[in-house]
């Protein structure tokens, strides 16, 4: 049966004409309102966009899906906010999992609960555009409710589980307490709603809905008895992760790994985590950079990575002084082969340290959930025709499709550091497609300096906005402006 589109893109229309009219009630307002109209305006942009391409839907349902998701996001995000359920936030890019581990290292350390068990799951490292400060009373009003929830006569658990599935963030809050009454289910998220608790304001969930609603997710209620305890499932969209983080690592065959930590537990740690690897690759660990400087002088020309603390003991090769980790890089002049593995990837000053010397950072408490991958560059039974940078699935799929139907083989990422992770191993001269538009602000003439950097050269601009021509001088590492349909 065909799809009939005619009342979804009625209703956007709809929508969008409302955003829009929103948009200019939000330029009266403060300075702080100011920026969210200027978010809402960059989001009707993108609405519009999709809208255009519903056309093309009808004749491919399997993209249905994709497209209803994209809409979805944006039309959730600002329901919320001008329903008046909440106040207007800054958000920013954050970390999921960081938040959500800051959250339960409170309730953990609190006397109150400590009988509880409150465990950590965490099976991907996502970001999301949030209020930081919000979210983290969020996730601790509903941790302090499951925590509530158990008796003081049983062993209680509270498991937070972190997942990624259709292209959003899964956080799972599951305890084995008595439940919600069957007669309270219904009404848990309706605002004053409150029950067994007599300093309830019945305004936790409610707000919590609204809240994540806003950041374009949600809450649902999964189950809840005496029985079987009560699962909370919250979403929130999967935005690219900022420059500077490695979500990914990926080695190839015949590498040697070279780690320098000043923590001796870091090198069994490693061991188990690379054992997949070892008929591949070698790991090899010092615990300062005089040593590893000694071991490059005598050790043969070879490939090889480097994974460097950032905090280490201040030390002297061939006479400079070396403070960190950073300095160690740029004394052993290894800043394209390494990666900065430190407790301290949080810290803005780290961040901007290691920006400018183009190293990307890898969370070194969040080891456990970064993939580590093997590739093997002469095997590979392909040839990869173009790369498409778009934070679209549907552009993503369209531009697959098209691909395939001409025989040719192509890679198409969400972000430019989803590709650097993945494919920079590709040829320099391999044809690159970036979205002008990308999630979270960025724009792709800038974000396209990093594969510049990385010594790709063959690099385009793709874009609805034939305009954009115009400024082609302004980045001479740009080739072309092309538009948004696949090249093939």
């Amino acid at each position: 049966m065909a799809l009939n589109l005619y009342p979804i893109i009625f209703t956007a229309l709809l929508i969008l004409i409302t955003l829009i009219g929103y948009s200019f009630l939000l330029r009266s307002r403060t300075q702080k309102l100011m920026h969210q109209s200027s978010e809402l305006a960059h989001d009707c942009e993108t609405l519009l966009t999709l809208i255009k391409r519903a056309s093309a839907i009808s004749q491919h349902p399997d993209k249905t899906d994709a497209f209803l998701y994209e809409m979805e996001k944006y039309i959730k995000k600002w329901r919320a906010i001008s329903s008046g359920q909440i106040l207007v936030s800054n958000t920013e890019l954050e970390l999921i999992p960081n938040l959500v581990d800051e959250a339960v290292s409170e309730l953990q350390s609190s006397e109150k609960f400590s009988s509880i068990s409150f465990q950590s799951n965490i099976k991907t490292l996502p970001f999301s555009r949030i209020n930081a400060q919000e979210f983290t009373g969020s996730i601790r009003n509903l941790l302090k409710n499951s925590a509530q929830s158990i008796s003081e006569h049983q062993t209680g658990v509270v498991e937070v589980k972190i997942e990624e599935h259709d292209h959003q963030i899964q956080i799972s809050i599951e305890d084995n307490g008595k439940g919600i009454p069957a007669e309270f289910q219904s009404k848990i998220f309706h605002r004053g709603a409150t029950f067994a608790k007599t300093e309830g304001s019945g305004l936790g969930l409610s707000t919590t809905k609204a809240r994540f609603e806003a950041w374009g997710g949600g809450i649902s209620l999964v189950h809840s008895s005496p029985a079987n305890g009560t699962l909370f499932r919250l979403n929130l969209p999967k935005y690219p992760a900022p420059h500077w983080f490695q979500e990914h690592l990926t080695l190839e065959v015949g590498t040697d790994v070279v780690l320098i930590d000043q923590d001796p537990s870091m090198l069994p740690f490693m061991e188990n985590k690379m054992n997949h690897l070892f008929h591949e690759v070698d790991l090899h660990f010092f615990a300062s950079g005089t040593a590893c400087a000694n071991y490059l002088k005598s050790a043969p020309t070879q490939k090889r990575f480097f994974l460097v603390e950032y905090f280490l003991s201040s030390h002297s090769i061939e006479g400079r002084t070396v403070k960190n980790g950073l300095d160690l890089i740029k004394s052993l002049n290894i800043l394209d082969r390494s990666i900065l593995m430190t407790d301290g990837w949080n810290h803005p000053k780290i961040q901007a340290e290691a920006s400018a010397l183009g190293v990307k950072i890898l969370p070194k408490n969040y080891l456990k959930a970064i993939n580590f991958e093997l590739i093997d560059p002469t095997q590979k039974s392909k040839k990869i025709e173009a790369v498409l940078i778009d934070d679209h699935e549907v552009f993503r799929q369209d531009w697959q499709e098209a691909a395939a139907s001409k025989g040719l083989f192509i890679v198409t990422c969400a972000s430019v550091a989803e590709f650097l992770d993945r494919y920079r191993y590709l040829p320099k001269n391999t044809a690159i497609y970036i979205d002008e538009y990308l999630d979270g602000g960025l724009m792709g003439q800038n974000e396209s300096l990093a594969l510049a950097k990385a010594g790709f050269d063959n690099l385009h601009l793709a874009t609805f906005d034939s305009m954009a021509i115009e400024d082609l001088p302004l980045y001479p590492h740009l080739r072309s402006v092309q538009g948004k349909t696949p090249p093939f």
